[in-house]
């Protein structure tokens, strides 16, 4: 097979061998290779600034489509709730429902306050007068030589009118006003609802984003009229602009769009983005000049020109020197081929996806390599949010970090699940990077690097399932399937000192099964094994309190701990216990009673003391050879003297 390289390298020196054959001298030699290096150099150098200058222009494409829906939405949630405030004023009159003046005046307060977009709402009369008001106190103005009064008196709907702003006879600041026209119940005209914004409200909101010092942003009516604009001029606000931006003709065929266009405000050159306000005869556009969104273009192009020009000032020099240094030259250059060969080969076979993010979680690139990984093309995902492939329990740690690079930390990583485009959800590891500006060192977005760690953490639960049944077996024992010695004495100890913290008692329980060693010779060990299993459960089916502990402590020894538990109720418990393995009428001829019995013996301590727990065994263990030496199958407690032995006849 032959490798990509080599190929490069052979069409190399392919390429040179008619040179060396028509040129007869090294000076020939050397102007010529001279001339090609300097044609070649400045053309790659155009090619290159060429290519920088589009990539620029189409990021900045995506950019301002962003920003203009962005504002888009934020317009139409404004009018919206306007809007509704509207509604509910107009719906009281329609119905006759007029309520007191100060009541409504303390609504519409309510309203102005609860909407920070809201300056006042106004109620006028039929007559144009001022009736009610969110200012709380009666005004002397009428307004019935407004255009939009004289509109709703002479029209009978009640549409939500959005007017042309006018200058407030009240504060003397630019206004849009939202009307709706009052009917009495048999449709007469009653007056208007009018609710006023300052134009300072989107003013503001606009002046937050980074459009640069000639870039624009606006907000039209859908007939033409402008409503508001950064940068602000009195003199274009209400102004008709249908037949000077060609949006006005592409919003009747498309909603939303981007073009290239020369300013009718400013006569500079602007790249244009706008979109139709969902449900409102409203338009934002969004505008960067294309001076500003190349600038940074146009010094990385002088930087290029003037190293370049230095370059072949250089070359020229070294025009002699050529001849001497053209082998090695010539080694070089293939060997740079060769380099620049292997690293696209490399990174067209990486693994790992690249992918750059906006601080709103939107994908702006995303590399081949997704295809791959999540199994998705680099347009599908591109424009669309990384939350949408996300697992949702792992949607709050990525918020999380989206914050923190929000807030200035450089990296973070997060391993999760991701949706692939079958269906099956794959563990990812992503490491985010914070990008910033190289102007002014703000940040300018994120840069994601994911890759596959499905069989890594597949790994991981397999060793800690692994890590989960060893324990579960160091602690159990394997003949009973109940806790074992070690188990025992980790919760007494436990049990203890807990007990001495809240000022309890515990109980210690030891039980022996009787003569079980002849038990073990006539019967034989596995006969023996399934005795001790039966007596386990049978005991088991007693001690049910989930803090009560049943443990095989050696041999056919078992061990009980009854926390928080008096002598008379671990008294109570060791009986049951010592019936119910009687109850289980297991045969056992070497016994004097034919069947298979216990011995038990019981302590009891109230833990005011340090390392009781051995204490408390001891007892137990010595009220159990007393329970031995009294005849088996009885309950001894410690000491003997304060609980005889409690036998069943």
């Amino acid at each position: 097979m032959v490798h990509a390289t080599d190929r490069v390298g052979e069409r190399f020196v392919v390429s040179i061998r008619p040179l060396q054959r028509a040129m007869r001298s090294r000076t020939a030699l050397a102007v010529v290779l001279l001339c090609a290096t300097l044609l070649s150099l400045w053309g790659m150098v155009a090619w290159k600034e060429w290519q920088e200058r589009q990539d620029r222009l189409a990021r900045g494409a995506v950019d301002i489509k962003n920003l203009t829906h962005s504002l888009s939405e934020h317009a139409a949630r404004t009018i919206e709730s306007t809007a509704i405030v509207l509604s509910n004023v107009v719906y009281r009159f329609g119905q006759g429902d007029i309520p007191q003046a100060e009541h409504l005046n303390q609504l519409l307060a309510v309203y102005t306050h609860e909407l920070p977009q809201l300056r006042e709402v106004v109620v006028l009369d039929e007559n144009g007068r001022w009736k009610f008001s969110s200012v709380g106190k009666e005004q002397s103005y009428n307004n019935s030589d407004r255009d939009y009064f004289r509109y709703h008196k002479s029209h009978a709907d009640q549409d939500l009118r959005i007017n042309p702003p006018i200058v407030s006879r009240g504060t003397g600041r630019w206004t849009m006003l939202l009307t709706r026209r009052i009917s009495n119940p048999d449709g007469s005209f009653a007056g208007v609802a009018a609710a006023a914004i300052d134009l300072g409200f989107f003013q503001a909101f606009y002046d937050t984003f980074a459009i640069g010092t000639r870039g624009s942003v606006g907000l039209f009516r859908s007939d033409g009229a402008l409503l508001v604009r950064r940068p602000f001029d009195a003199a274009n606000i209400g102004r008709d602009y249908s037949a000077k931006l060609p949006l006005f003709e592409r919003l009747k065929t498309e909603p939303a769009g981007y073009y290239r266009i020369h300013s009718p405000f400013d006569g500079i050159t602007k790249w244009i983005a706008y979109e139709q306000v969902a449900g409102f005869p409203l338009v934002i556009n969004v505008s960067l000049a294309e001076d500003e969104m190349l600038a940074s273009w146009r010094e990385e192009l002088k930087n290029d020109v003037v190293v370049t020009g230095v370059v072949s000032l250089l070359l020229v020099a070294m025009g002699m020197l050529i001849v001497t240094q053209f082998r090695l030259r010539s080694r070089a250059e293939r060997a740079l081929q060769m380099s620049e060969a292997e690293y696209r080969l490399l990174a067209e076979n990486s693994g790992d996806v690249v992918v750059r993010l906006g601080f709103d979680g939107v994908r702006r690139y995303v590399s081949p390599a997704m295809k791959q990984v999540l199994g998705y093309e680099p347009k599908e995902l591109t424009g669309r949010r990384i939350t949408e492939v996300v697992h949702p329990d792992h949607a709050a740690e990525l918020k999380a970090i989206f914050e923190a690079l929000g807030r200035g930390q450089e990296t973070a990583t997060l391993i999760h699940q991701s949706r692939h485009k079958n269906g099956n959800d794959i563990w990812l590891e992503t490491i985010f990077r914070l990008v910033r500006d190289p102007e002014n060192g703000f940040p300018s977005g994120i840069v994601a690097v994911i890759r596959d760690v499905s069989d890594r953490k597949a790994a991981e639960e397999e060793l800690q399932a692994l890590n989960t049944v060893l324990k579960e077996l160091a602690a159990t024992d394997a003949l009973t399937g109940v806790p074992n010695r070690r188990s025992f004495d980790i919760a007494l100890d436990r049990e203890c000192r807990r007990a001495k913290r809240a000022r309890k008692s515990v109980a210690v329980i030891v039980a022996d099964v009787d003569h079980f060693k002849s038990y073990n010779d006539r019967y034989g060990h596995q006969a023996g094994d399934e005795c001790l299993r039966r007596v386990a459960r049978a005991m088991s089916e007693v001690v049910q309190r989930p803090g009560d502990l049943l443990a095989r402590y050696g041999g056919e020894e078992f061990a009980i701990i009854l926390p928080e538990t008096d002598k008379f109720g671990a008294t109570l418990v060791a009986e049951n216990i010592r019936r119910a393995v009687e109850a289980q009428a297991v045969p056992h001829t070497g016994s004097s009673n034919g069947l298979v019995t216990i011995s038990v013996g019981m302590s009891w301590m109230w833990m005011d003391g340090d390392n009781m727990g051995p204490a408390l065994l001891r007892e137990a263990d010595q009220a159990l050879y007393k329970a031995k030496g009294t005849g088996r199958n009885c309950v001894v407690c410690a000491p003997e003297k304060d609980f005889p032995a409690l036998r069943i006849a």
